[in-house]
């Protein structure tokens, strides 16, 4: 006589439940943002203590260490930005250098404000 097992319970498929999945979106997105406000905020302090100095005393310490700086806030500007594409003209607006990502931060906030 074979041994009858009892039937496994069934579970739902990860991809099956709506809800995980814009939950997740959600998350991205917003962590997107929150990156790139941090980005947006270095990358114009950078830029101005870059300008500064070249108006000022042109300090060789101070550009080497503000200038790769700026230069990866403005990578993680334009990166962030294209993750977080919740409006039209984000990521455009993220590559102009310097204000980019405020640019494309206000118009986040305008756009998702009405």
């Amino acid at each position: 006589m074979p041994v009858r097992r009892r039937p496994h319970a069934v579970r739902p498929h990860p991809c099956g439940n709506r809800d995980h999945v814009w939950r997740q979106a959600r998350k991205r997105e917003r962590d997107a943002v929150r990156i790139l406000r941090i980005a947006a905020t270095v990358e114009a302090v950078s830029l101005t203590i870059l300008l500064t100095n070249l108006l000022t005393i042109h300090a060789k310490p101070i550009t080497s260490l503000a200038g790769p700086l700026h230069g990866m806030a403005y990578v993680t500007v334009i990166v962030a930005a294209s993750v977080a594409q919740a409006a039209k003209g984000v990521r455009w607006r993220a590559l102009v250098p310097g204000v980019g990502g405020l640019l494309a931060l206000r118009h986040l906030h305008t756009t998702q404000n009405g």
